[in-house]
């Protein structure tokens, strides 16, 4: 068993007992659900210190126009939000956390304060966005 295959099953067992569903895509990452967001936590088999956290297609880019105050809400999110990187991609808003680890176990510390950050940076963006329109 590899060392990524073994953190992927350590952490699809916390994820499980902690309550998320959780499983595995086809590409070996780990995708869990935590109140209505879809997450994926992928691991890198190249650099096994690196993983990262993603919260993708958060929000649908429609026009030119509303692209300009998505980036501009993005600036106020990665501004003010730890950890947390919002980016554009393929006409969606996407979150993402990335982090070096000793070992890609030690994720099981902190999925819980990333989900929240994640979440905490959607909510701001929305209201960023919101703001905006009016």
């Amino acid at each position: 068993m590899t060392t990524l295959t073994t953190a992927t099953e350590f952490l699809l067992q916390h994820l499980r007992a902690e309550g998320y569903p959780a499983q595995t895509d086809s590409d070996g990452d780990i995708v869990f659900r935590f109140e209505g967001m879809g997450y994926v936590l992928c691991l890198d088999a190249d650099d096994v210190q690196f993983g990262k956290l993603l919260l993708p297609n958060v929000w649908p880019i429609d026009s030119p126009q509303e692209q300009q105050r998505v980036l501009a809400a993005l600036d106020e999110v990665n501004r003010r939000i730890k950890l947390v990187k919002g980016h554009v991609v393929r006409g969606q808003v996407w979150f993402c956390i990335e982090m070096l680890l000793l070992e890609q176990q030690h994720w099981a510390h902190f999925l819980a304060r990333a989900t929240r950050s994640m979440a905490h940076a959607a909510s701001l963006f929305a209201s960023e966005m919101r703001a905006s329109a009016e």
